[in-house]
């Protein structure tokens, strides 16, 4: 049985590549007392097959409040995943939320690994570390939720020192095996010798490595009152953009940590096109519980602003960020979609 000081609900964040597997089967085998629920996406095996329809839908707001109802029904549960915690961030206390990180070198080489022995991946590590889907992947897994405010955020490298802090916040005795972190195939062991190579990963990484060292030496689980560093400026901002063929961007974005209306940039390629401040007011956004008062909308005038570039610019992708942010909000408009939009 847990202890009684374990909160009825634990929000889980697998990060990938940061012994989360190992976390998760600790925890399952510590709390037998607590119904696991696994969101792991609509299509992959380890999702909970009774849960599977609810997880599917989360983002409506009405099967969400049917879901976060039935969580409660169950007693005490344990959600685990990979999935942003920001989908679950305004439905359980930030105590209940748990997460491990590691050193970002050591968790794309990780990655970069697993990519090559399950997918067949076979494109050269300096193609797998530019694509922007692989980058920040642990800033991205927290995005829009104050890392501050989770019950528990340990380090992979040091889970002999802080699984015990874990035991302690839950109120039972957690074994994690030994993990295979460390153990690659000669390519990877190889590039683990680069120091080029790692100081570029560092540098496409900068908001993994700026919260890998902010929580790196804190005792997991104390209260943290010290402000995020600059580079987490756009940590606790989570949205989504689109474009209609008039030529309008549209989307949102909220702030988890301050909630203030978000100052945005537009960037084409690199280069800032306009900025655009969420200060709209959505309904829906108000009954998705993504912002307290609704505010969070925005509109940009895409059209204008690339008509106004030189002709062999205006085909380059487009994404929005916070202002002083590293990682784009979600969507990003490419070359097709923006030919239809300028030829339209």
């Amino acid at each position: 049985m847990s202890g009684s000081s374990a909160p009825r609900e634990i929000v889980f964040v697998h990060i990938p590549k940061t012994a989360g597997t190992a976390v998760r089967g600790a925890l399952v085998k510590a709390l037998p007392d607590y119904e696991a629920v696994f969101d792991y996406g609509p299509k992959s095996s380890a999702t909970s097959e009774a849960w599977r329809e609810a997880l599917a839908v989360a983002d409506n707001p009405m099967a969400l409040a049917g879901f976060r109802q039935a969580i409660a029904e169950r007693g005490r549960v344990l959600l685990a995943g990979h999935f942003e915690a920001f989908k679950y961030w305004n439905l359980f206390a930030p105590e209940s939320f748990i997460a491990v990180l590691r050193d970002p070198v050591e968790r794309v080489l990780s990655e970069f690994s697993h990519h090559r022995g399950r997918y067949g991946y076979e494109d050269p590590i300096e193609v797998f570390i530019e694509r922007p889907r692989l980058r920040n992947v642990m800033a991205r897994y927290l995005r829009g939720t104050d890392p501050r405010r989770f019950g528990f955020i340990g380090i992979s490298e040091r889970l002999e020192r802080d699984i015990p802090r874990l035991s302690d916040v839950l109120g039972v005795r957690l074994k994690v095996p030994r993990t295979n972190i460390g153990v690659h195939d000669e390519t990877v062991a190889g590039h683990m010798k680069d120091a080029a190579l790692r100081h570029r990963i560092r540098e496409l990484n900068a908001e993994d490595q700026a919260l890998y060292e902010f929580f790196l030496d804190r005792a997991p689980g104390e209260a943290v009152a010290d402000p995020l560093p600059p580079a987490l400026a756009g940590i606790g901002v989570a949205g989504r953009m689109r474009a209609t063929l008039e030529g309008t961007l549209t989307g949102w974005a909220v702030d988890g940590v301050s909630e203030r209306a978000v100052e945005l940039e537009v960037r084409s390629g690199e280069a800032i096109i306009g900025r655009v401040r969420a200060d709209g007011f959505s309904k829906w956004l108000l009954t998705r519980q993504l912002s307290r008062n609704g505010i969070g909308t925005f509109t940009f005038d895409l059209k204008a602003a690339l008509g106004a570039l030189p002709e062999a610019e205006r085909l380059q992708t487009v994404t929005v960020r916070p202002v002083g942010g590293v990682t784009p909000i979600a969507g990003a408009l490419r070359e097709r979609r923006l030919s239809l939009l300028l030829g339209g």
